[in-house]
């Protein structure tokens, strides 16, 4: 190893090794303190100073052991800190943990007292500490901090409304449905007012209809030219006669109303059909008819539900055509609700 020669201000030579470079010596002779001089030196394959540091710094006992290592007289002396020292030959060229860079020749390193591990003097103080995973001399985690305090909440008067857009959508869909309930409440009134109050003052007005309960409305609310006359209730006490009186003050209740068709059903199921003429014939000639002649004829006028004729039209002599048509008078009363009725369990 090269020898560093240099002279004291007092005129002695004194030399040093290579590796003493950059540390501080004492003149034998004058006792004059002084820096040992770093030799310029071809490093890297160019001329140039390159700075040399002291050897390693000493061992440092293995953590839990008894063993202390003797203090340096330099650190005895207070003049460099045991852990901190210049980048030798030895140390230049590792990588230093924190800031994954290279350690140059001289640069100033600060040692891990645990693990040994070097590292830039600059990386130590910004990391606080040692930069090897698990070391115990590295940065301390500190206590969470505390949790921000809630936001206060907001009065309903401030909240954010919704956008006017959405706003107006709802108003309108409000406005709609109260528009169609409007509708439907009107379809409503002016059923029950041209259809099903006549029938109620019909059966109201005569006690021998008392009993009986018989629904009207109109097929559907866009057209009114088909009534739905639906018979829902027949005491056992009445006879065929008193069913077909009720159909009769309805039809003459109606007097002057044109229907295209007359539905005949009984508790929600179509029957039979009759033309709408005549039924305004029906209503026009009671109480002017021969009520025998309006009975005999009408099961001729009706049809049923798929549009076929229901009963047959008689010719020859008077009593025959008059019996077979009662009798078909007797079947278009079973038929309309008298076997349904005698088929209840109230019978």
């Amino acid at each position: 190893m090269a020898a560093i020669i240099f002279a004291c201000k007092c005129g002695q030579k004194l030399s040093a090794p290579e590796a003493a470079a950059g540390r501080k010596a004492s003149c034998p002779r004058c006792g004059s303190v002084m820096a040992i001089p770093v030799p310029t030196v071809r490093y890297g394959g160019q001329h140039g100073p390159v700075p040399t540091a002291p050897p390693a710094p000493p061992r440092v006992p293995p953590v839990g052991s008894q063993e202390t290592a003797p203090p340096s007289p330099a650190s005895a002396a207070g003049r460099v800190s045991p852990r901190t020292m210049r980048a030798n030959r030895r140390y230049a060229g590792r990588i230093c943990s924190i800031c994954q860079a290279q350690i140059q020749f001289g640069e100033q390193l600060r040692f891990c007292e645990q693990c040994q591990s070097p590292f830039h003097q600059a990386c130590w103080e910004e990391n606080r500490g040692c930069g090897t995973y698990g070391c115990p001399s590295g940065p301390q985690v500190g206590p969470a901090a505390p949790a921000p305090p809630p936001l206060p909440s907001v009065p309903a008067s401030l909240a954010p409304r919704a956008p006017a857009k959405g706003r107006r959508i709802w108003w309108a869909i409000a406005a709609l449905t109260l528009v169609l309930l409007g509708v439907v409440s009107l379809l409503l009134v002016v059923e029950y007012s041209d259809l099903q109050r006549p029938m109620n003052e019909v059966l109201s007005s005569d006690p021998r209809n008392s009993g009986m309960e018989v629904r009207c409305r109109y097929r559907s609310w866009t057209s009114h030219g088909v009534l739905v006359y639906d018979l829902r209730e027949v005491p056992a006490s009445k006879s065929q006669a008193d069913v077909f009186r009720v159909f009769l003050q309805y039809a003459a209740k109606l007097r002057g109303r044109r229907f295209d068709t007359v539905e005949l059903g009984y508790r929600g199921r179509v029957k039979f059909l009759l033309a709408g003429e005549d039924f305004a014939v029906i209503g026009r000639d009671y109480g002017t008819e021969n009520p025998i002649y309006t009975i005999r004829t009408f099961p001729e006028k009706l049809s049923k539900p798929d549009g076929t004729r229901a009963f047959a039209g008689w010719t020859g002599g008077l009593l025959g055509v008059v019996n077979r048509q009662m009798e078909d008078f007797d079947r278009f009363h079973k038929e309309w609700y008298g076997y349904e009725v005698l088929s209840s369990p109230r019978w």
